[in-house]
C-alpha cells in the first residue's frame, strides 16, 4: 500500500515540474545584435583647386537686405562654367522682383541711397567680381557704382541692374569651373574652384 502511494506521489511531482525548453544553437551565423554589416565606402571625391576667392563684410545686416543676398547667393552657388563658356549674373540670378522673393532694401541710384526691390544684391555681384579677378578670368562686362561702397575697395565693386547692367566673365581655363557663394558669420563669400584630374 505504501509503495502504491509513493508511486502516485512521484508521478504527481514529476508531472507538475516545469519543463525546460530545449536549447537551440544557431550555427553558421556571425551577426552580432546591434551591429550592421559594413557598407561599401563611397568613391573618393576628386580634389579641388581654388582659382580665386573673396569675401565682403555685411555692414548693413537689415533683414530684407540679407534675405536678398541669400537668394542671389543660392541662385549662383554650384553654377558651373565650361572651358570657353561665359557667366552672366543677370542671366543666372534673374529678375529681382517681389514675385521672385526679393524685398525692398537700400539701393544706390544716381549717387543716393533709396529703397528698391532686391537691394543688397550688388554686394553679391561685387564679391563674385573680386573672386573672378583673383582667378584671372576674362571680365566681359562690369559696371562700378556711382560712388564707392563700404564693403569693397575702390575699383572692386560691380553694380548690376537687370536688363541694363550686368556682371559677365568668361572661363579662359581649359577645365570646367564651379562658382560657390554663401553667407556666414556676417560676411558674403565667393569661391571659384576647379576639380583636379
Amino acid at each position: 500500500m505504501r509503495l502504491i502511494l509513493f508511486l502516485i506521489l512521484m508521478a504527481l511531482i514529476s508531472g507538475c515540474a516545469p519543463k525546460t525548453p530545449p536549447v537551440r544553437e544557431e550555427r553558421g551565423s556571425s551577426v552580432t545584435a546591434g551591429v550592421l554589416p559594413d557598407e561599401p565606402s563611397p568613391p573618393p571625391q576628386p580634389a579641388e583647386t581654388v582659382l580665386g576667392e573673396a569675401s565682403t563684410a555685411l555692414l548693413d545686416d537689415g533683414e530684407s537686405r540679407v534675405a536678398n543676398i541669400d537668394l542671389a547667393c543660392a541662385a549662383i552657388n554650384g553654377t558651373t562654367v565650361p572651358p570657353g563658356g561665359s557667366f552672366s549674373f543677370n542671366g543666372t540670378v534673374g529678375r529681382r522682383t517681389e514675385a521672385n522673393g526679393y524685398g525692398d532694401a537700400p539701393v544706390i541710384v544716381n549717387g543716393h541711397k533709396e529703397q528698391g526691390c532686391g537691394g543688397g544684391v550688388c554686394q553679391v555681384s561685387s564679391t563674385l567680381y573680386m573672386a573672378a579677378l583673383n582667378a584671372g578670368l576674362q571680365i566681359d562686362e562690369r559696371h562700378p557704382h556711382s560712388h564707392g561702397v563700404a564693403y569693397a575697395p575702390d575699383g572692386n565693386d560691380a553694380t548690376v541692374v537687370f536688363g541694363q547692367k550686368d556682371l559677365a566673365f568668361t572661363n579662359t581655363t581649359d577645365k570646367e569651373i564651379t562658382l560657390s557663394m554663401w553667407t556666414e558669420e556676417g560676411a558674403v563669400f565667393s569661391k571659384i574652384t576647379q576639380k583636379d584630374t
